[in-house]
């Protein structure tokens, strides 16, 4: 036990009384040294274990993003074209894009393939809970919609109803510190009944085709799309920002209705694999974070290793005891000096 003596409000500190009266258990001088080696050894292992498992979610996010490159380049259903052969309906008009597609895909300005885009709404909100809540920008990150990440609006300035959203909405964000979160597109998945509003920093989208949704959620979430997009942002009071138009302009790979709904059943069953690997990385990493305190725990119980005691009796042969390294530590240490005594005041 350690105890801690407080100085001004908030720093704690030990006194070196403190220090000198800390009761440590002492083993002989050779267990010490296995001891050491022991912990020594175990610790470089979770110390190596921890730094692998640190690196899971780069290389889980790398793998996402690979998986995105190859759904909206058509590599990921090579083979299920190859088995559902077949004319596709090509919308018009098409466009030039920066990379070759397979036959059937097209690459169209995502304009073409809605009804309407806007931002919300420009009220600034409040912290106060009402009954009409309204989504921050914080809450659309990639692929996904946080509805609990609101503020609230009063009544009377939530009257306009091009300000609540529908199922089957795409969202925006429209600016971000970050270029990494600008351009973030998640689909709308709630219930007819659920009335939930969106702010001006997000633009939502209403597709010609609301099937298309999940796919085009997947395509501006795709390397080749964000690149794109994110070379048009521009930065603005510290702030990464697109436009309306730089979303309707932005170029994208579009493969017929059946392919996308195959690209969006193969790209959720990897995905969820690595959201699964994500979580058990992270509670192993949980667990590892706590050997470092076992294993020192083991040690000054005796139990990491075996004791001097015992392979003295298992090989017949003396040891020197633990309070006998004491004594002699203590004979050859120099005496203390005495304290020296203050000199008094002259006239």
């Amino acid at each position: 036990m350690i105890w801690t003596e407080e100085y001004g409000v908030t720093r704690q500190a030990l006194t070196k009384g403190q220090i000198e009266q800390f009761v440590i258990p002492v083993p002989p001088l050779a267990e010490q040294r296995r001891i050491v080696a022991a912990v020594e050894a175990l610790l470089a292992a979770v110390s190596s274990g921890r730094a692998r498992l640190e690196r899971v979610p780069a290389t889980l996010k790398r793998f996402r993003q690979s998986v995105l490159a190859a759904a909206c380049s058509g590599r990921l259903t090579a083979d299920w074209r190859k088995a559902h052969p077949g004319p596709a309906v090509l919308p018009s008009p098409t466009e030039s894009g920066p990379e070759e597609l397979p036959d059937g895909w097209v690459w169209v300005r995502f304009g073409t393939q809605i009804r309407s885009i806007r931002s919300g709404s420009n009220t600034p909100p409040q912290n106060e809970r009402t009954d009409f809540p309204i989504l921050r920008s914080s809450s659309v990150r990639p692929g996904t919609i946080d509805l609990e990440d609101v503020k609230y609006l009063t009544a009377q300035e939530s009257r306009n109803p091009d300000n609540y959203l529908t199922d089957g909405d795409l969202l925006f964000t429209r600016l971000s510190g970050s270029l990494e979160f600008v351009a973030n597109c998640a689909r709308v998945s709630i219930p007819t009944a659920t009335r939930i509003q969106y702010p001006d920093r997000l633009f939502c989208a209403k597709l010609v085709e609301p099937k298309q949704a999940n796919y085009f959620v997947l395509a501006f979430g795709s390397p080749v799309v964000r690149n794109l997009l994110t070379e048009g942002a521009k930065s603005s009071a510290g702030h990464q920002r697109v436009s309306i138009g730089n979303i309707t302009k932005q170029l994208v790979p579009l493969p017929p209705l059946a392919e996308q709904a195959e690209i969006v059943r193969r790209v959720s069953a990897l995905f969820a694999h690595a959201d699964a690997l994500e979580r058990r990385a992270g509670a192993a990493l949980r667990r590892v974070e706590g050997l470092t305190q076992a294993v020192l725990e083991k040690a000054f119980r005796g139990e990491l290793v075996p004791t001097e005691a015992e392979l003295a009796r298992r090989e017949g042969r003396t040891y020197e005891p633990a309070g006998d390294l004491l004594a002699r530590i203590r004979a050859a240490a120099p005496a203390a000096p005495k304290p020296r005594r203050g000199r008094k005041p002259t006239a």
